[in-house]
């Protein structure tokens, strides 16, 4: 499930923007492995990842940041989850431009994806995207 609006139109991906999470948060399929070790780390304050986390959209408190292969099931059916979002009062579309993924690189660097035209990219992590929580049903 896709949160019906985005949390935030321009975040960082952690105020830890230079010191590498770990293998924890290195997966590229696992959203919620990658949250919890995020939020977890040493220092943490605020991240695209606590957005997602302190959700409660719905009636529900299990939301989480996407990994880099789950935003890209959301680009690959994009039609139909563009479609459902159409169908629900308040919700909006996903934007044109990169959204955060929980899915990191190194130490200064996570995967981000490309909504204008598809496409995952690496982006810096003090850098400013976009993010939209999801939860597993």
């Amino acid at each position: 499930m896709v949160a019906t609006t985005d949390l935030s139109a321009n975040n960082t991906w952690s105020n830890m923007s230079s010191v590498a999470v770990g293998n924890n948060a290195q997966s590229v399929w696992d959203g919620l492995t990658n949250n919890n070790a995020i939020v977890a780390q040493s220092g943490h304050l605020t991240s695209a990842a606590k957005l997602c986390i302190d959700c409660t959209a719905g009636g529900f408190s299990d939301w989480y940041l996407p990994s880099i292969q789950e935003l890209t099931v959301l680009w690959n059916n994009y039609n139909v989850v563009a479609r459902a979002l159409n169908g629900i009062s308040g919700a909006k579309p996903m934007l044109s431009g990169y959204y955060w993924s929980s899915s990191e690189v190194e130490s200064n660097i996570a995967w981000g994806y490309y909504f204008s035209a598809g496409g995952a990219g690496t982006q810096l992590k003090p850098d400013n995207h976009a993010v939209r929580a999801i939860r597993a049903f």
